[in-house]
């Protein structure tokens, strides 16, 4: 009753308001969601799916393709609502009428035991597959293409006995395989223990420098401790709006307690029509019905995926790559609109790293040095071991931030205090007490409510403080 409810409100404010909005879709023929054919995204489409939607007008097979928008294999308010806000230009239009893709595991998934329902469950959302298509194009004229990875350890490749086995290798290697004559350069671009909030500020070292045709994100569980909606949201709107020839896979990886934030990050890649793949939500019923055992047979530790898992992750990708292969040639060159609004805000998308020793020198280096020490993919740290002078900086920010090194080791571990435009100083804490291990972290050390120049201060409170980079927006 209440989904029926909810249609028939939509139904009576659509229909109240239907002369308000009839928007010409942007691509040539008919469109996914055009129910009636008509080469444009109306009311009139939106009604029709509320509809089916409701059970009120019976659709036959044919036309599934072109009623489920966001292609999960039913029919719904949200197919419905995506229709509305492609007319009303929110978002991009849904590709050909047509290309009904279809997706089956392929034989590296058949060997990692991926079944056709964990597949199924794995592709939260083909929307936005025309520009993977766009890419497929492009390699087989023979352009070089870019295949990057941004993510945290996982996409690092922790817990993979060689470089082939980690996922991202796996699918580089397909789109090696698929398109012999093409060359495919390749940039892992994942980080240990890193977010979100690090991987919106290092998009120009890690991710644009590469000029990526294809870029795979994945934080969903870096994300449950240093991220938050604005760092994720803002990561995939700079790409989209920056580096619009730029495809994107959205990828949510779990631990062994499936706590992870992709409930949070899917309805930020369904407003931007990116295609969204779940290694969670292809295992969890396997774990729960006893097929696997999360922690033995998927991961060593209970995080990082083994050979085993990431053959798993590697190839519920590759298997949809697949799909959008068999049918790549038929896809219109389709750039989905940017919503004009964020659903957060816009706070980091002019987000910035400055690594030591790359592209910021202090005005006054105090008692502190720089180094080369390299931690993770962090090349150079600025360091301190002793003395009270203070370092300072000149930035133009808004924002600031400090990437530092958190240490287990209490004796090598220290304080710091930071101080913006002469105001009230920071405490940043190096010490990880009863940590895992080492490993860098972000400070918060100043919001403000402009852009300028403004004077960073860091001195030593005690002990020994190392920072890698600073971070402003």
């Amino acid at each position: 009753m209440k989904k029926f409810a909810v249609v028939l409100v939509l139904a009576m404010l659509l229909s109240m308001v239907s002369g308000a909005f009839v928007f010409s879709a942007s691509a040539a023929g008919a469109l996914i969601g055009d129910i009636d054919k008509d080469g444009a995204l109306t009311v009139s489409d939106v009604l029709l799916t509320l509809r089916a939607a409701a059970g009120l007008y019976e659709y036959d097979e044919e036309e599934l393709p072109v009623l489920d928008v966001w292609n999960d294999g039913t029919v719904g308010v949200e197919d419905a609502l995506g229709v509305m806000r492609s007319s009303m230009g929110l978002i991009g239009s849904f590709g050909k009428t047509g290309v009904a893709l279809t997706f089956t595991p392929n034989a590296a998934a058949l060997k990692a035991t991926v079944t056709q329902e964990m597949l199924n469950r794995a592709i939260v959302s083909a929307d936005g597959s025309a520009r993977i298509a766009k890419v497929m194009q492009k390699a087989a004229r023979g352009e070089t293409i870019s295949v990057v990875t941004l993510g945290g350890s996982i996409t690092a490749g922790s817990g993979a006995s060689a470089d082939s086995k980690r996922y991202a290798n796996i699918v580089a290697q397909w789109w090696k395989s698929a398109f012999p004559n093409t060359k495919v350069n390749f940039r892992n671009s994942g980080i240990g223990a890193t977010g979100s909030m690090l991987g919106v500020h290092r998009l120009e070292r890690d991710v644009y420098k590469y000029n990526p045709d294809l870029l795979v994100v994945e934080f969903a569980v870096n994300d449950t401790s240093d991220g938050n909606a604005e760092s994720y949201e803002n990561h995939i709107r700079r790409v989209v709006t920056q580096s619009p020839e730029t495809a994107i896979i959205m990828l949510f990886m779990t631990t062994e307690w499936f706590h992870d934030k992709q409930a949070e990050e899917v309805p930020i890649g369904r407003a931007y029509g990116i295609p969204m793949i779940s290694y969670r939500d292809a295992i969890k019923p396997e774990v729960e019905a006893g097929r696997y055992t999360f922690k033995t047979q998927l991961s060593d530790d209970g995080t990082h995926p083994n050979d085993f898992g990431y053959a798993i992750v590697g190839n519920l990708i590759t298997s949809y790559l697949d799909g959008v292969k068999a049918v790549y040639e038929d896809y219109t060159t389709i750039i989905p609109a940017v919503p004009e609004q964020p659903m957060t805000s816009e706070k980091y998308m002019n987000a910035k790293m400055y690594w030591c020793n790359e592209g910021l020198e202090p005005t006054t280096l105090g008692s502190w040095t720089t180094d080369t020490y390299a931690f993770y993919d962090f090349r150079g740290s600025w360091y301190i071991t002793k003395g009270v002078r203070p370092m300072i900086f000149e930035v133009d920010a808004q924002n600031i931030k400090i990437l530092y090194e958190k240490v287990i080791d209490e004796s090598k571990s220290g304080k710091i205090k930071v101080s913006v435009d002469g105001g009230g100083a920071v405490v940043v804490d190096s010490y990880f007490q009863n940590g895992w291990g080492n490993y860098q972290t972000i400070a918060d050390v100043y919001d403000g409510t402009e852009f300028k120049t403004r004077r960073l201060r860091i001195a030593l409170s005690a002990g020994m403080f190392r920072i890698a980079a600073i971070l402003v927006s």
